[in-house]
């Protein structure tokens, strides 16, 4: 019998379909011009507190509005939770069509492509994937292996190996540049560095591993020569949006270019005043150079902020207005009042530290949360100072920069485990899981992890078809050894748990075997205990091991209990690096040493682009306060590391004082009348000393506003 053909059309989107009332609600006319641009390439230059995810979230609800099928748009974005947040909150705006828009992150993106097509790169199904401290690992190994640890000569370790590698291939640059610009002591090894990288390269993909960095290059591998899958990604992926554009490198800003396509449906949203992460590869050339790429682009620029008072604004404008490298763009507010960000100059950190803690004590007896309080620095020393007042104060804080859930050992242990369940020739893995049992060395353990590598070869034809067959065949060739049952019980145990697709049950199976080992191991069990109850959270939410173990390995949890030194307080000071800060607000900001050496740094001195990313950080960090700001410059002693160590550095940030060239009266001054005698000897009285703001000769020479202690 015939069987007639029935098409499906799908949705067929309509340009002029007009907006509703809700895509438009609380929109400004910049806004509303970034909702509406819906074809073509699109910059949106996006200023601090702008609103740039509304504009995101009233975006994706338009397109499905206007008969955009939800599955043809693709939002790029640098943290799971916020594609997650955006397509909720776009759900609100719109309809639950929303939530079927394909939201995440560029590596578990990568991660998804590739699980369907890397196959053709010769991936096996299964492939494992290599947090840093496993890649470290491997890296020393093949760094053993190819003798380099025996070198008359400091050899670089495999942490700098891995460093070098990521910025190789992130940055686009050679080996030889990266050695020769940040390590030039081990310029004359470059040749053998790079031989390292080709080995590490091949062993990941004998192993069938990937590393992070691997996901991006293995997708832009498949772009560039599977045209069939490049034009299908593009035909399926109509509409595609990237979030904090700014914060792509080179690898990713071409990956979209390769998914979009010339003439496509791209629009990418940023702050390049924010583009602070170069260390990382990020290049704020994808925004500045974006209509190099995309000459037909639109331009729009947000910049009504709705975060900070005019008076924070006027100061964060003349910073960043003496940028080299960003676009114009002056932050404006609706919101009246606010008072002038507060400059204190002090004698030394000790007077800063005081100054601190009971400025914060005065807030909050004013009613304002701990928790709408932060106190940001440049580098994470900078704070020790002020860490050990608000110890004795019996503040309680929370520093940004613990321990990560998934780099905690046991947490690692555990995933070892889950990730041989997903790729049984995962040698990293093994050779963790391998170290745990009693009376097994290190050689052993490497020893069995070759073995058990070579048994899952494709050319193995004489080993049993199964996985635990195979394994069970490696193990029993140790069975006279003392560890010779516990191996055969574990492959028993991987076995079961092999046949097991519930993510949540395996897990909960494994730690009734792992108790034993995780009780001998670690003394602080109560401690690590929770992060257990967080795997089994997580695991709930997948299908299967597999997703389970890439996902969270891709975009784990940020801190671990370990790490954690709240106390279980729920009203906590924020202690953060400008770094880690970004994206986040409070009420009240504190920015410690604006000191010239200390930011910008003295690591920055002399490089352009470096200086230029110290004064975006500035701007980030001041940016982070809506209502109060503090900025502190104590008389610091520069450390090790810097140029002189033991000599005093006291002039303040020259951003700040660029800034105040044009408009003295941006900022008001205090200075600090100790009370009773400070714990510092060489205690400065403010208003004898020179002035450091005497930059021009209409400067503002009011007396500053005197605060006791």
């Amino acid at each position: 019998m015939e069987i007639k053909k029935y098409t499906l059309k799908g949705y067929t989107p309509n340009p002029e379909k007009p907006l509703t009332k809700a895509h438009v609600d609380g929109l400004n006319p910049a806004q509303v011009q970034a909702v509406t641009t819906t074809e073509g390439p699109v910059l949106v230059i996006a200023g601090a507190g702008s609103g740039k995810t509304k504009t995101l979230v009233h975006r994706v609800a338009h397109l499905i509005d206007k008969g955009v099928s939800p599955s043809s748009i693709l939002l790029m974005t640098f943290t799971r939770k916020s594609a997650q947040n955006m397509l909720r909150r776009a759900s609100l705006v719109g309809d639950r069509r929303s939530e079927a828009v394909v939201g995440g992150t560029f590596h578990s993106f990568a991660n998804t492509i590739l699980r369907q097509e890397g196959h053709r790169l010769g991936y096996r199904d299964g492939f494992g994937i290599l947090d840093k401290s496993d890649a470290e690992e491997l890296i020393a190994g093949v760094r053993a292996d190819m003798g380099a640890q025996k070198s008359d000569k400091r050899f670089p370790q495999k942490g700098t190996l891995a460093d070098i590698f990521g910025k190789h291939v992130n940055m686009g640059q050679s080996i030889d540049h990266i050695v020769g610009r940040e390590y030039p002591q081990f310029s004359e090894f470059s040749d053998k560095i790079y031989r390292i990288f080709e080995a590490y390269r091949a062993t990941k993909h004998r192993l069938n591993v990937l590393d992070y960095d691997d996901l991006l290059t293995e997708l832009q591998r498949l772009l560039m020569t599977e045209s069939e899958i490049c034009l299908r990604l593009r035909q399926r992926f109509a509409y595609v949006m990237v979030d904090e554009y700014q914060d792509t490198n080179a690898l990713q800003a071409d990956i979209v270019e390769r998914l979009v396509g010339p003439g496509g449906n791209i629009m990418v949203v940023g702050d390049d005043a924010q583009s602070i992460y170069a260390f990382r590869g990020a290049d704020i050339r994808n925004m500045t150079g974006f209509h190099e790429r995309f000459p037909d682009a639109v331009r729009i620029t947000l910049s009504e902020n709705y975060r900070s008072y005019q008076p924070i604004l006027n100061l964060t404008n003349a910073v960043i207005a003496r940028s080299r490298e960003t676009f114009d763009k002056e932050l404006f507010t609706s919101r009246s009042g606010g008072s002038l960000p507060v400059f204190v100059d002090m004698s030394d950190v000790y007077m800063q530290s005081a100054f601190v803690v009971q400025r914060i004590q005065e807030l909050h007896e004013d009613g304002i949360p701990l928790s709408e309080m932060a106190v940001l620095f440049r580098s994470g020393f900078h704070s020790n100072d002020v860490e050990l007042a608000l110890y004795a104060a019996g503040l309680p804080f929370q520093k940004f920069g613990g321990f990560k859930f998934i780099e905690s050992a046991h947490v690692k242990d555990v995933m070892a485990f889950l990730r041989l369940l997903q790729n049984p020739s995962d040698s990293v893995s093994w050779n963790r899981v391998l170290m745990m049992f009693e009376g097994l060395g290190q050689k052993t353990a490497s020893d069995i992890a070759i073995q058990l590598v070579a048994a899952f070869q494709p050319a193995t034809s004489m080993m049993p078809e199964s996985d635990e067959d195979r394994i069970y065949a490696v193990f029993f060739r140790f069975a006279s050894r003392r560890f010779g049952t516990a191996l055969l019980a574990l492959a028993t145990r991987m076995s079961t748990w092999g046949k097991i697709e519930n993510p949540g049950v395996v897990l909960a199976e494994l730690l009734v075997y792992f108790r034993p080992i995780f009780e001998k191991r670690y003394d602080d069990t109560k401690r690590r205990e929770p992060d257990f109850d967080t795997l089994m959270h997580l695991a709930a939410k997948h299908a299967d091991v597999s997703t389970f173990v890439s996902e969270l390995l891709i975009d784990p949890p940020q801190l671990s209990h370990v790490g954690a030194e709240a106390g279980g307080e729920s009203d906590l000071l924020t202690l953060s690096t400008i770094h880690s800060a970004k994206g986040l607000e409070w009420k009240v900001v504190f920015i410690l040493s604006l000191v010239d050496g200390y930011l910008p740094s003295f690591q920055a001195m002399g490089d352009m682009r470096q200086l230029e990313e110290e004064r975006r950080l500035l701007y980030v960090a001041m940016t982070r306060a809506s209502e109060q700001l503090y900025l502190l410059k104590p008389n610091v002693e520069a450390g090790w590391g810097q140029r002189v160590p033991g000599m005093m550095m006291s002039r303040p940030s020259r951003f700040l004082m660029e800034a105040l060239l044009e408009n003295s009266g941006l900022l008001e001054r205090w200075s600090l009348t100790p009370e009773t005698e400070m714990l510092s000897p060489d205690f400065i009285d403010i208003e004898a000393a020179s002035d450091p703001f005497e930059i021009s000769e209409r400067g503002d020479r009011s007396k500053p506003k005197r605060y006791g202690f």
